[in-house]
């Protein structure tokens, strides 16, 4: 009687560790799946619009240069990076003073750029799971630590190269196709952004980081759009 009985309760346990390992798996293909491999990627380049417009009305207009001067390199650092170390899949590039086109899905509207940052139109057939991006502060959603990549800055005050913004949670912020955070991983990607030259002369932005995020979606996805 007894052995009848434990054996019972022995296929009975099996049974339901069985059911729980399914349920375990299933639930593991649902957060891997929670998101689509990206088939493109739409990345919103800054504009210091608002403080070029704060410059001239205090008669700065002698300083508005230097801004417009900045955005250019620092865009066309990313643009650069990207063409140099960003294969996953096809990267189109737009101004933020296109943002309400994007997010109504006015594509036909807006001046795409590739990576070299010539005007390219955004092709229909690599649309069917979009993905926007930029270049900014982390979303509190991402609650990074102050400095969080404070250990890997690089300062090197003989060559004049030093960390702008790596030290102050900068990054990729990722979102979706209605331009919402993604959730995990994806949401925020560390990046560097120095200023690089001669101790004593000219510094001009550059942008390091699209190697990362290459990276970062090779490794969440095991069957890249253009491996």
């Amino acid at each position: 009687m007894f052995r009848c009985t434990a054996i019972t309760f022995f296929f009975i346990g099996f049974a339901l560790f069985s059911s729980a390992q399914a349920t375990d798996s299933v639930s593991t293909s649902i957060n891997k799946s929670r998101y689509q491999p990206p088939s493109v990627i739409l990345f919103m380049l800054h504009l210091s619009t608002n403080k070029i417009e704060g410059l001239r009305r205090r008669g700065m207009e002698r300083d508005i240069p230097m801004v417009m001067a900045a955005d250019k390199e620092t865009n066309e650092s990313i643009m650069k990076d990207f063409a140099a170390h960003f294969t996953y899949c096809p990267v189109y590039f737009f101004y933020d003073d296109n943002y309400d086109k994007a997010t109504t899905k006015q594509f036909a509207a807006i001046q795409f750029y590739t990576s070299q940052s010539m005007p390219q139109p955004l092709d229909p057939t690599q649309l069917q799971s979009i993905y926007f991006a930029e270049v900014s502060y982390a979303a509190p959603s991402a609650q990074l630590p102050i400095d969080s990549n404070a250990a890997s800055r690089k300062i090197d005050h003989f060559q004049g190269d030093e960390d702008d913004a790596a030290s102050r949670n900068y990054g990729i912020n990722m979102y979706d196709a209605d331009f919402k955070p993604l959730r995990g991983k994806l949401c925020f990607t560390d990046i560097a952004l120095r200023r690089r030259g001669a101790l004593f002369g000219e510094k001009k932005f550059v942008f390091e980081g699209a190697l990362r995020y290459e990276r970062k979606l090779r490794a969440l996805y095991s069957n890249p759009v253009n491996e």
